[in-house]
């Protein structure tokens, strides 16, 4: 089975350094044990008050490309569907988007599903469109997530038009007409 190492290493200044071992692959979802070690990580980053690792593997966001929120069902779902989050997220950024996960929100899994939406909101309300997972349509928090996008004028695709809009090469004239149709379906 493999193992992840998560190291804390006292630092010259008197500060602490934490590294881990893992490596995502761009494209590949993370197995329960992977994700798990990055949300440590990230929390532990976050609550010592160091700086986010950065990560050469994924790659800069393109200029002039919205900010992507990814929206879908979690609750009830083994592993709450991060593998899902999880593999969107990491192909939606190979592609060139920003992308804000829920499932990356810092907060523990235990946390309560108005905890967990709080935390999504606050990300949703910083992007410009949002990518929709299948089976949001039985989901209550992406149903919720999904409303305040339209009355909020943002685009709203599944995550396999956004792929497509990407690839397509004709990014600006897509976004345009998938804002009407948001717009008009309001």
């Amino acid at each position: 089975m493999p193992s992840i190492t998560l190291t804390l290493t006292d630092t010259p200044a008197g500060g602490v350094s934490l590294t881990s071992s893992f490596q995502p692959a761009i494209g590949y979802p993370c197995s329960a044990a992977q994700a798990y070690a990055l949300d440590i990580m990230a929390r532990t980053r976050k609550d010592w008050g160091l700086q986010p690792e950065v990560d050469a593997s994924v790659p800069t966001p393109r200029a002039g490309w919205p900010r992507l929120y990814l929206c879908g069902p979690m609750t009830g779902l083994p592993d709450y569907n991060y593998p899902a989050f999880n593999e969107a997220a990491a192909q939606l950024r190979a592609l060139g988007y920003a992308v804000v996960n829920p499932a990356e929100n810092g907060l523990p899994a235990s946390a309560t599903w108005a905890q967990h939406m709080r935390a999504d909101i606050k990300g949703l309300c910083d992007c410009a469109a949002l990518a929709v997972l299948p089976g949001s349509q039985a989901s209550k928090g992406a149903q919720l997530e999904i409303e305040l996008a339209t009355r909020l004028e943002l685009t709203v695709a599944s995550v396999a038009t956004w792929s497509d809009l990407a690839t397509s090469g004709q990014m600006s004239q897509l976004v345009q007409a998938a804002t009407y149709q948001t717009r008009s379906a309001s």
